[in-house]
């Protein structure tokens, strides 16, 4: 598990069966890695795919991963899981033997794993209040009015992963913080998206 985690972009070649190309693999190690990650990309770079597959990757080597996913639309918020039944699923006997459900309907998309993690769908709308998660994956952000994201989305924030062992003194300090991803298409400079990827660069050389 500990090799998988240091290196997520193995993991997808030698379980999921899927060959990424290089700056995919760079994206899939810093999504693991950073907190925070924020990508802007062209249309057609398969955005959502990649998403998908970090989900997936979070959700086997991290037993107990709660990840809520929105976008625009609930619709293009279930995309991300339609990606994973019928593009990453099919590749991966393993791990169709992993997921223990998945529905992905008109009320409601989740799918589910043996591990306890599980990924579901998730308006942007004040009707989402109450969701616990401890990663939130904003895919085409810039469609999602920000009051949202910082009212609701954000809000979902308040369960990090906890798993037993860290009711143990000496693993306390191994306590995880929850994870941030935002996606998008590029789009114009008066949006409120440009702003929030100013403040990632800056961050990102400080």
């Amino acid at each position: 598990a500990s090799y998988y985690r240091a290196n997520p972009q193995r993991f997808v070649k030698e379980i999921l069966n899927i060959n990424l190309k290089l700056f995919q693999k760079i994206l899939i190690w810093a999504m693991m890695h950073y907190n925070y990650f924020l990508f802007i990309a062209a249309r057609g770079l398969g955005k959502s795919y990649l998403t998908a597959m970090f989900c997936v990757v979070r959700c086997v080597l991290y037993p107990g991963s709660k990840i809520v996913v929105t976008s625009g639309s609930y619709k293009q918020a279930k995309e991300v899981l339609s990606k994973i039944q019928d593009e990453i699923m099919p590749k991966s006997a393993i791990l169709r033997t992993m997921i223990s459900e998945c529905k992905i309907g008109q009320n409601e998309a989740i799918i589910r794993f043996r591990g306890g993690s599980w990924i579901r769908a998730v308006a942007p709308t004040d009707t989402g209040r109450g969701l616990r998660a401890n990663l939130i994956v904003c895919d085409e952000y810039r469609q999602i009015d920000p009051n949202i994201i910082s009212t609701v989305v954000k809000r979902f924030l308040a369960s990090p992963r906890h798993p037993n062992y860290l009711n143990k003194p000496e693993y306390s300090h191994l306590q995880e913080r929850n994870k941030e991803i935002y996606m998008s298409s590029a789009w114009f400079k008066d949006s409120w998206a440009y702003e929030k990827a100013q403040a990632y660069t800056v961050n990102f050389f400080d």
